[in-house]
């Protein structure tokens, strides 16, 4: 999917040309630092968070990943498992150590997607059946597999929904890369399509089923929204530019991203906001900076978003 991309910080490393946007869209720190938890003082009642870090995961060169967490402070992860490969693992802080998700077979990997309200985590795994996607709710039943419904023998995860549902790319049988649609209810996987182009990948989705993601055009890569109403993918647009993706949705099918901007506008990718009201995306700017870019990680049902931005190298929150 290297041609599925905007410039900017895509490191979704979890969609992989290099071993694919792994949150995906979420800001991501070398340490697992998850749980955060709410600390309420004084009259003002002001928001305080405390960070845990998790210190079980020994032996990697790097440290374990959080791919998502809920209100009840499940965390999803990723982690070196050992054996010189990524293993996704939930923890649920109840005490008791991290779950490893699987799958058992020696030399597989399995890579964390984020969590839903209900515990249940999702991602992708590889092992000698084939790269598949799964859903785990870490009870020590087997993952739940989801092999490929396109008629290829790939599945990539980007996102799940609270039920249970999966989107991210898969492979055709004629080696195309489609985004998807899981439904988890026995049906088939459903072939989203693109806008003309060769290939499309998901990489948000709602609880009504909605998929937004990026799809290639004839010539451009485009941000889409997928309303599960029995229509084509909609195409976002851009901020002027030639490129798009969309990064995250709310229930409301609101959506943020990325574009780039006109050729004779001197600068980097901005952040957008579509707000599923007919209207065009928005730009949301930077603070102020020539040659920069912004960047967002999330979009709650207020139609706020969080993100980051880089000005002459250096990044900063966005808001």
């Amino acid at each position: 999917m290297d041609d599925l991309s905007v410039d900017g910080p895509m490191s979704r490393r979890r969609l992989r040309g290099d071993a694919a946007a792994r949150r995906w869209a979420l800001a991501r720190t070398w340490a697992v630092c998850l749980t955060l938890t709410l600390v309420c003082q004084s009259a003002m009642a002001q928001a305080m968070y405390r960070m845990t870090l998790l210190r079980e995961f020994g032996g990697c060169s790097e440290g374990p990943t959080a791919a998502g967490f809920n209100a009840a402070d499940h965390v999803a992860v990723e982690s070196c498992n050992g054996q010189g490969g990524e293993e996704a693992f939930l923890w649920k802080n109840d005490g008791n150590p991290a779950v490893a998700l699987g799958p058992p077979e020696a030399q597989s990997q399995s890579f964390a997607a984020g969590i839903n309200t209900s515990g249940v985590a999702g991602g992708d795994a590889i092992d000698s059946t084939g790269q598949f996607g799964f859903t785990s709710s870490g009870d020590g039943a087997p993952m739940n597999r989801v092999y490929d419904g396109l008629g290829g023998d790939t599945v990539w995860v980007s996102a799940l929904n609270d039920l249970g549902q999966l989107t991210g790319t898969a492979v055709t049988g004629t080696g195309g890369q489609r985004a998807f649609l899981w439904k988890n209810d026995g049906s088939p996987m459903v072939n989203l399509g693109t806008l003309g182009g060769a290939s499309s990948a998901g990489y948000a989705i709602n609880a009504a089923g909605q998929v937004a993601g990026q799809a290639l055009g004839p010539a451009e890569n485009h941000a889409f929204i997928w309303k599960n109403d029995g229509h084509p993918m909609h195409d976002l647009g851009t901020l002027g530019g030639t490129d798009s993706i969309a990064l995250a949705m709310n229930a409301s099918g609101q959506i943020t991203g990325t574009s780039t901007l006109p050729a004779n506008k001197n600068t980097g990718s901005h952040a957008f906001f579509w707000a599923n009201n007919g209207t065009p995306m928005q730009d949301l700017g930077t603070l102020g900076a020539d040659y920069a870019y912004s960047y967002p990680t999330g979009i709650n049902q207020a139609g706020q978003i969080a993100g980051h931005m880089a000005a002459r190298g250096h990044e900063r929150p966005l808001f």
